[in-house]
């Protein structure tokens, strides 16, 4: 791998260390965005080799994915066999194959068995060796709902092929984010060991209204809820997920439920504990622990002078959910702890909170981590295990924090 290359390889995670993916480019004009693609998936540490038809040429030039990738692309079939070199079984085969973004010509030609360029080659060697397929579609939004268009999606996935679809807007059908991408990739590969099990999970801050526009609320983003609920999903588990005010998207194949108080992320949490019924709680939101006791209904004019608000707890999301259901809880410090001061923390808190299995402890005094980051360092206890982690990007310490779940809970299927 060239070295511009390897020096971005899993500089995000390493969570797709050691994975060969074709990323099939067709002639959409989404295919500008398979370069950031391509960046992507190398940034959680994958190889990635280019395959591209002649349509998708006129759209993005082979030098440009040559440069991404590090891998001269494939863009056309020759007497080396590439469809057959790179989907089948053989040494330098990739582990999936990824159609980004993928039209209705592909996608027609996929669902019939055409093996007629590059692209849809390779889809029908991969098939073939039962390798993952993964199609993300773009296109006009008519030709997206031609029947014969929903007819060869529908084939597709019978197939066993995952279909990310596209956002629907302007009259588009749109290329997925790419995140929600290579999500997809992550899920394809992964071993399903919480098929039938249901997760709820809360995330992001809380709102507690002072007046109309002001509030109390704290650096919470959600990404760490986000990120948790998209590997347990990538797992085979569904998920339900509480989240307050954020910017962060959540997976649209959860069930979603927004809040912005305190008092409201309880009530939606108990509800979800009683008609969703999962079998475990990932608490990671971080509610305001206080509200005002009065909230104005005007917006408070500064000229009145200096004000005084007085404020009274919140009740407590953990509490409403440990009573129900088994809760892996969230713990916030700050005070330049020790790795073990963090792990008695965690202790403390579930000797207090009986219906939590386990606590992810971090200290929010260590600078550029947790709150507002991408990044976090967590010690995660258990009434018998303590694992510390390095610092982390949150998409990689979800990983860590599912694999500690599963351990605990010993909920592996196989």
């Amino acid at each position: 791998m060239p070295a511009h290359v390897d020096q971005i390889r899993g500089k995000i995670t390493r969570m797709l260390w050691s994975t060969r993916i074709a990323l099939c480019i067709t002639g959409s004009s989404a295919a500008y965005r398979s370069v950031d693609l391509a960046r992507l998936l190398i940034r959680h540490g994958a190889d990635v080799v280019p395959v591209m038809t002649d349509a998708a040429m006129e759209h993005v030039g082979p030098e440009l994915l040559h440069w991404a990738t590090g891998n001269v692309p494939v863009t056309k079939l020759t007497g080396a066999l590439e469809h057959v070199e790179l989907g089948g079984e053989g040494p330098g085969s990739v582990n999936a194959v990824l159609v980004a973004p993928a039209t209705a010509t592909t996608i027609s030609g996929i669902a019939r068995g055409d093996a007629s360029d590059p692209v849809t080659a390779i889809v029908n060697v991969a098939l073939g060796a039962g390798k993952p397929v993964i199609v993300v579609p773009a296109m006009h939004e008519q030709m997206y709902r031609n029947p014969a268009i929903v007819r060869a999606i529908g084939e597709l996935e019978s197939m066993g092929v995952r279909v990310v679809q596209p956002s629907l807007e302007e009259g588009k059908a749109k290329i997925a984010p790419a995140e929600e991408i290579l999500e997809a990739v992550v899920a394809s590969m992964r071993k399903k060991s919480l098929r039938g099990i249901r997760a709820l999970v809360t995330a992001g801050p809380t709102f507690e209204w002072i007046d109309p526009i002001r509030a109390i609320t704290n650096r919470g983003s959600g990404r760490t809820g986000a990120y948790v609920a998209r590997e347990l999903i990538a797992r085979g588990a569904e998920v339900a997920i509480v989240a307050g005010p954020s910017d962060v998207e959540m997976p649209r194949n959860a069930r979603v439920v927004h809040v912005e108080t305190t008092e409201e992320m309880v009530e939606a949490a108990g509800k979800l504990a009683e008609d969703f019924r999962p079998n475990f709680a990932v608490a990671t939101a971080s509610p305001a622990d206080f509200r005002p006791e009065r909230t104005e209904d005007r917006k408070i004019p500064t000229e009145e002078g200096p004000l005084e608000i007085r404020l009274i707890p919140t009740p407590k999301v953990v509490d409403a959910l440990s009573s129900r259901i088994p809760v892996f809880a969230f713990k916030a410090v700050h005070g330049h702890l020790t790795d073990e001061e963090l792990a008695a923390e965690g202790r403390e808190y579930m000797r207090k909170h009986q219906g939590v299995f386990a606590v992810a402890v971090n200290d929010v005094s260590e600078k550029g981590l947790g709150f507002g980051s991408e990044y976090n360092r967590l010690i995660l206890v258990s009434r018998d295990r303590v694992e510390p982690l390095p610092p982390l990007h949150k998409r990689a310490l979800a990983l860590h924090l599912v694999d500690f779940l599963e351990s605990v809970l010993q909920l592996s299927r196989p």
